[in-house]
């Protein structure tokens, strides 16, 4: 150290005779002259000051001896400070030494400097076994020549000199830094607050750090702008905030276009955040290109704040329970993929309310146009049902918010202006700068944050402004890049193709110890942040832009290595994105072709159709590329997007996809053929194209014998649900059972579906007991599994058993239940269908006041769900047998507009529910469902349209017609009734109130 000195700029140590600086090439002697020429005039400057005071020694012991040692004391000090490049502003007695950093130019690192000789200073003063004080400041000062005519000195005043030695007056051996210091050297020096005191000459109370050591030697300047132009949204933050403590909830959307700082307010907002103890904070981000499967998102986000509240949670129940939902990947395959997705939005609502039982809950959502379907759809529940309870702050570009609810509030972050710029720069370079300048900035950059971020740090890596503004914010991004060393390059264009590292991951050792080391620093200068133990980019824009800037061979390199080492470690069908994504970009085609079709098979498993139609799309581009193809490949993916366009209603586009299918295996006469084809027919009866359905099923059928008993049982499913179309009951009745019958031998996970389906038809025709006997049989399947959607079905079809039946005693035992359990769904298709069920119940019952009530709640919600024409039908009817007048015309009439969507029985219960109301010829709408009943194999029916016919004969006075219809309609009525074993049920059927005019006319006719 002695044969070397310290360059003025960037610090570096360099040969004591040196003219130049080879490390930034600044004219070493002109700096030093530079000191020298400052003008008599004073000038504000930013600089850092430091007191070190030393005990006093006693007046009676100052004796020649301790006059050397303290010379020698503090001419170590003062070579201490011209190596680290302070400048000695006086010496205090004998007691001790003011230095001061900053001068002749403040740089950026001057705090950290001499926190850094404090340190040095501090170790030395130890040896030496004396007490100290030392103090450190750092703000706005004059410097300048101070004096009279007879003495001028040059020196430094100002509230922060005096504020400086103040904290040096307070140390008790230790380093005190007030907090302006500790702002600016908090990233690479250990320090803790100490507590806030009043110092002389302060009005206000003052909060005090201790420096405590180094992080790190400081290489480079260190990058810091100040959090400037947000106020006003901070402040509406913090409004909603105190709104939340009342109870109640809000939904923000604060938009912007990419770079605008979107991210940084959140982060800044929750920095700050002084009572996180008092909410809790739940924090959603896309994480889409890195899972298989789409329910990550929120496992993901359900992790980090259940290991960040664990002390809080230890006690609460639903912990476990959402933790079973979540995270165990069998239940996830044991339930049907909609009921299942049905399930966890129920599961994450419940578990969001035991946490208000606690304190408030803020949620998150940062860059929602990113988020995957599946939790687009999750959230938007969440915010139908909690956005009076929960503080919802959703961020995402303008325009593209998936939601359009009045409730939601809109922030619009605006880009900064002139005068928030001037102070950017005027914090970053610690002085004034020309309007001039501060304009082309603006210009340049268009006040985008993250532009103005980025050219910043390129000023900072270079230690210097006289640089040229790149005209794009990607060249600037990418002229920050090239000013980085060999290494942190390196670690850049790693992390931009992993997307994101986990530390304790599979990919843990993808990083050196010292690239690890220089993700730690990029953390703490904001260019990666971490969440758990996962590092990635704070702003995805940087990570693109420097993974388009690697060259394609390196890319590929990179990629296929990462296959490699992944491809025998983890799970492929939970992470066959991510491992799709390396594939494609390695130029793996065959690998990429097998991960893409995976991907897509897991996002229709979540009913993530559209994304799984693009991964099939991008199948397909692969297998196009390969020089050898396996064409039976090709068919899957035609097969797997065929099913992902069904559910998408995109029936034409499907039903291509299968032909294609179809056509490769064409040849081979396997049972895979034959499924297709079964497919293909199940959607020419959904397209409503009957006979080419027809002929594929009666096809397939012809193959019995040489085809599995699966694809047997279900094309004749596939005919069942034909003839049901057609309302040919009976013969519909008798595909079910042979399908019954076959699946019955195999432990079926889908047999209850066909049970169920059974007791529908058996109902549609009269068999009420082997209804009710179907019932069971599905019940006690499904109480095996959690197929909460199927289980609404089962009790939706049970009720309107009992309805038919009579049954009303034991229908109001069940129904309020039922209701409060699709309630607590809320936005969910059976809380309507179980009302209108309920007030047709109550309407049977004569319970008209009550009934009113739930009619007026069914109609208030009834336009969610137009395309329920059954539950529509219930309702009008229920209308009708309390005499609603007021409702009833204009419901009839809407459904009436609908009628050729209608099944053959829904047209039949309308154009008899039309005669009721009739003034003209009721007979007609009568006639018109009798036309209808005759191609429809029910006997029940076909006893309501007799029924009807008596009612409207019997108010003409026709009594020849009464006479003739009630014997058909006692005929049937007998017929039906001997079907019941159980008295009690026969009973009921005999007495219910829409065979009335029957049991009332028939003793004065016979």
């Amino acid at each position: 150290m002695e044969d070397s000195k310290v360059c003025f700029r960037c610090f570096a140590y360099i040969p004591k005779d040196s003219v130049y600086c080879p490390s930034c090439g600044i004219n070493l002697n002109k700096e030093e002259l530079e000191i020298k020429e400052i003008k008599t005039k004073g000038e504000r400057k930013y600089l850092t000051i430091i007191f070190v005071l030393i005990e006093k020694p006693l007046i009676e012991k100052l004796d020649e001896k301790i006059f050397k040692e303290r010379i020698e004391i503090f001419s170590e000090i003062e070579r201490f400070t011209k190596e680290f490049g302070g400048w000695i502003d006086k010496w205090i007695g004998l007691n001790g030494i003011m230095i001061i950093f900053g001068i002749p130019r403040t740089k950026r690192i001057d705090a950290e400097i001499a926190c850094e000789l404090a340190l040095k200073i501090e170790d030395y003063l130890k040896s030496k076994n004396l007490k100290y004080k030392i103090g450190i400041n750092s703000g706005w000062v004059y410097f300048g020549e101070i004096g009279s005519d007879i003495y001028i000195y040059k020196t430094v005043i100002g509230d922060t000199v005096n504020m400086a030695y103040r904290l040096a007056e307070i140390a008790d051996s230790e380093i005190i830094i007030s907090e302006e210091t500790n702002s600016l050297v908090e990233e690479r020096f250990f320090t803790t607050k100490k507590k806030r005191v009043f110092l002389k000459g302060k009005r206000e109370i003052i909060s005090l750090y201790e420096l405590k050591g180094l992080r790190e030697k400081p290489k480079e300047m260190r990058f810091r702008i100040p959090f400037i132009g947000r106020e006003e949204e901070l402040e509406l933050l913090n409004s909603y905030k105190e709104i939340l403590r009342q109870k109640r909830g809000n939904v923000l959307f604060i938009k912007g276009p990419p770079g605008i700082g979107k991210t940084t307010l959140k982060n800044y907002w929750l920095k700050i955040f002084k009572e996180k103890d008092e909410f809790f904070i739940f924090e959603v981000e896309p994480i889409f290109e890195i899972h298989g499967n789409p329910i990550d998102t929120i496992q993901r986000a359900l992790e980090i704040f259940l290991e960040k509240e664990k002390n809080f949670l230890k006690d609460l129940k639903e912990v476990e329970e959402i933790k079973e939902y979540f995270f165990d990947y069998e239940i996830r395959e044991e339930i049907e993929s909609y009921s299942y997705i049905e399930l966890v939005k129920f599961k994450l609502r419940s578990f969001l309310e035991s946490l208000l039982e606690i304190k408030p809950v803020i949620f998150i959502v940062d860059s929602i146009e990113k988020i995957d379907e599946f939790t687009k759809s999750l959230i938007e529940y969440l915010l139908i049902t909690l956005n009076s309870k929960i503080f919802f702050l959703l961020l995402g570009r303008e325009n593209l918010l998936p939601y359009e609810f009045t409730f939601i509030k809109e922030r619009n972050l605006l880009p900064f202006n002139f005068e928030e710029i001037k102070k950017i720069l005027k914090s970053f370079f610690k002085e004034e700068l020309s309007d001039d300048f501060v304009k082309k900035i603006l210009e340049i950059t268009e006040g985008i944050p993250l532009y103005i971020t980025e050219f910043l740090k390129v000023i900072s890596k270079k230690g210097t402004r006289t640089i040229e503004i790149p005209g794009t914010l990607i060249g600037t991004i990418l002229e920050f890049y090239d000013v980085l060393t060999k290494e942190e390059k390196e670690v850049l264009k790693k992390m931009s193709v992993l997307i994101e590292w986990d530390e304790n991951g599979d990919l843990k050792d993808f990083f050196n110890e010292k690239e690890k080391k220089i993700i730690k620093d990029l953390v703490e200068e904001e260019m990666f942040e971490k969440i758990g133990n996962r590092y990635k980019f704070i702003n995805p824009l940087i990570r693109n832009v420097i993974y388009d800037a690697i060259l394609k061979k390196e890319k590929i390199e990179m990629h296929s290595n990462i296959i490699e080492k992944l491809v025998n470690k983890i799970d492929l069908k939970k992470f066959s994105p991510y491992l799709f994504y390396h594939a494609y970009n390695a130029e793996l085609w065959e690998r990429a072709l097998e991960f893409a079709l995976l991907s897509g098979k897991e996002r229709i498993l979540q009913s993530s159709f559209k994304e799984a139609i693009d991964y099939f799309n991008k199948a397909e581009e692969c297998f196009q590329k390969l020089k050898e193809r396996d064409f039976i490949k090709l068919s899957e993916v035609f097969e797997y997007r065929a099913e992902a366009k069904r559910n998408l209603g995109l029936l034409e586009e499907a039903i291509k996809d299968l032909h294609k299918s179809i056509v490769i295996l064409e040849g081979t006469k396997d049972d895979k053929l034959f499924l297709l084809k079964q497919k293909l027919a199940e959607l020419y009866l959904e397209k409503n194209e009957l006979e080419p359905c027809k002929k594929l099923t009666l096809e397939i059928l012809n193959e019995k014998g040489k085809i599995s008993d699966e694809i047997v049982a279900s094309s004749h499913l596939v005919m069942g649900n034909f003839h049901f179309i057609l309302g040919q009951y009976s013969l519909s009745l008798l595909e079910y059972n042979k399908a019954y019958k076959i699946m019955r031998n195999f432990e079926d996970k889908k047999l209850y579906r066909i049970a169920l389906t059974l007791s529908e038809l058996h109902k549609e025709i009269g068999n009420f007991e082997f209804a009710l006997e179907y019932l069971k049989i599905s019940d006690e399947i499904l109480k095996t599994k959690k197929d909460i959607l199927w289980e609404f079905r089962l009790t939706k079809n049970k009720f309107d058993l009992y309805l038919k039946i009579g049954n009303f005693k034991e229908m109001v035992k069940e129904i309020n239940e039922v209701i409060a359990k699709a309630k607590f769904l809320e936005n969910n298709h059976y809380y309507f269908v179980f009302l209108t069920l309920k007030a047709l119940l109550l309407s049977y019952l004569k319970n008209k006041e009550a009934a009113k009530k739930i009619i007026s709640e069914a109609i208030s919600i009834s336009s969610n769900f137009k395309n329920d024409y059954k539950s529509l039908l219930h309702l009008a009817k229920a209308m009708y047998l309390i005499e609603e007048r007021s409702y009833f015309f204009n419901f009839l009439r809407e459904l009436y507009k609908f009628q050729e969507k209608f099944h053959p029985t829904l047209l039949i219960d309308l154009e008899l529910l039309l005669s009721k109301i009739s003034d003209k010829e009721p007979e007609k709408h009568v006639e018109k469902a009798f036309e209808i009943s005759k191609k429809i194999t029910s006997p029940y029916i076909h006893l309501l349209v007799f029924c009807a016919f008596v009612d409207v004969y019997n108010k003409k006075g026709d009594k020849e017609k009464v006479s003739q219809y009630l014997r058909r309609a006692n005929f049937l009525l007998k017929e039906l009734s001997e079907k019941f074993k159980n008295q009690n049920l026969k009973k009921l059927f005999l007495s219910h109130p829409d065979f009335e005019i029957i049991n009332t006319l028939s003793s004065s006719h016979f």
